[in-house]
């Protein structure tokens, strides 16, 4: 999915209409935009743009609540549920907007009907579908079964959901602009529609799993397991639990549990009175793993769990299941494609925003760890589970350098620096001494592994300074 801006389209409409693009000059042809949408979720998705001419100049129009509106009950007449997301792009010195229609196929899906028809793209043109190419791709979808988080869920009903959740959910998600505001008076059927939680009018394992009142006993799968442990053998808890429920619900148990076996330690620095906190581990970034082990694991096989591990020196978050094709723990570091195995999940997890970006969780972890001068996390695969391994900054020594007069000559250079100008951030650093920012970030790991020097502040506002 892309996050469209008014220069993104100004840029697209530059390159005309073609067999993912289309252009409607108003709401008036909104039965037209439907049958170009079905046909982009037919062949390879696609986006229409309502408010451009078809010479590609943008002119916006007024949108009001009933416009909204009439979008919305147009988005009931594809079937099966189809992934359309909708967004209203500002044209600038005007009270008007662009209306953006994408349309996100799922290849198992098709083939998608609006208001009884099917309809292909061939070119520029939406054409409706002939019998055979339609009984080609019903046969294709009856030989290869939708994914687990879409597929229905068996002997559970909508009183089976905790409807206090999903408006809490539902209300965070317009309150971030990825739902349209008119929908807030929307009832419980109504937002898990809007959520495409519901397929054929039944709740999907998606919505069981997000918002279920009682996992168990048909749902074991939704468990976390969580404990603290005295040493590396596993042998000595300090505190174990194994706890069922809603994915927001173990999401919420997992962070508390990390609270209380987790330490803070906090020190004041001899030219401030300010008072510096200092977690075993940077929050954000675990945070960002809990969150991707919940969304990315494999719900499909019952008996797999998330596993919070906390040992002396180090932190596991374990998810059951598998990479994706063609990734490995090395690719997580690096950009790479999006792969969700639960869409629906992970979609609703970024309407709400507990995921920010789609496929760079991984990479945030690692960014998160180098900007708070924390040891690099390590991502492993084995037996059929994933881990994100994190380490206490004082036990996890990117290099072996015991002593000073072990550094670099580089990393010689940057304490001479900071004794000479304290308190510089990374960019000062950067600039005075010609340094790459990689460079950089692994020399900073570094000398505040060794105890040489410290911090204060976080991100871009983060400041140097050697320790006393």
């Amino acid at each position: 999915m892309v996050e469209f801006d008014f220069q993104n389209i100004l840029a697209l409409t530059k390159q005309g209409e073609s067999s993912t693009l289309e252009f409607k000059k108003s709401t008036t042809q909104l039965k037209s935009a439907a049958e170009s949408l079905c046909a982009f979720l037919n062949t390879h998705g696609g986006l229409v743009f309502i408010g451009v001419l078809q010479n590609g100049d943008v002119v916006g129009q007024h949108i009001s609540d009933a416009t909204q509106q009439e979008i919305a009950n147009l988005m009931q007449k594809f079937e099966p549920h189809a992934s359309i997301n909708i967004s209203y792009i500002s044209v600038p010195n005007t009270d008007k907007k662009v209306i953006v229609m994408q349309a996100l196929p799922h290849p198992n899906e098709k083939p998608y009907i609006f208001d009884g028809r099917p309809y292909y793209r061939e070119q520029s043109s939406t054409i409706q579908m002939p019998q055979s190419r339609y009984q080609q791709q019903l046969i294709h979808r009856q030989n290869h079964p939708l994914a687990w988080d879409k597929q229905t869920a068996t002997d559970y009903a909508m009183e089976d959901l905790d409807h206090e959740r999903i408006i809490n959910v539902f209300q965070q998600s317009i309150k971030r602009e990825r739902i349209p505001a008119n929908s807030a008076t929307d009832d419980i059927h109504e937002i898990l529609w809007r959520m495409k939680l519901l397929r054929e009018n039944k709740l999907t394992n998606a919505a069981v799993v997000l918002f279920c009142k009682e996992a168990m006993p048909l749902y074991s799968q939704c468990l976390v397991k969580l404990a603290s442990f005295r040493d590396q053998t596993k042998r000595d808890f300090i505190d174990s639990q194994q706890i069922y429920g809603n994915l927001f619900y173990l999401y919420e148990i997992s962070q508390e549990f990390l609270r209380r076996h987790t330490s803070i330690a906090s020190h004041f620095i001899s030219t401030s009175d300010e008072r510096i906190d200092i977690p075993d581990y940077p929050l954000l970034a675990v945070r960002e793993a809990l969150i991707n082990a919940f969304c990315h694991r494999d719900y499909a096989t019952i008996g797999g769990a998330v596993t919070v591990s906390i040992y002396p020196d180090s932190l596991e978050i374990t998810s059951h299941g598998n990479l994706p094709n063609g990734l490995t723990p090395e690719l997580l570091k690096v950009r790479h494609d999006s792969q969700p195995r639960n869409s629906l999940m992970a979609d609703v997890l970024y309407r709400c925003g507990l995921i920010e970006t789609y496929g760079t969780g991984t990479q945030e972890i690692v960014r998160i760890c180098q900007e708070e001068g924390r040891p690099e996390p390590d991502f492993i695969e084995r037996a059929n589970v994933v881990v994100v391994k994190m380490y206490k900054a004082s036990i996890k020594q990117p290099q072996k350098q015991s002593q000073q007069n072990e550094l670099s000559e580089r990393q010689k250079t940057i304490l001479t620096l900071l004794e000479n100008q304290p308190f510089l951030t990374n960019q000062q650093i950067m600039a005075e001494l010609k340094l790459a920012e990689r460079t950089l970030r692994r020399d900073l790991v570094s000398l505040s592994s060794l105890s040489l020097i410290e911090s204060k502040g976080v991100g871009r506002a983060k400041e140097w300074f050697i320790k006393k």
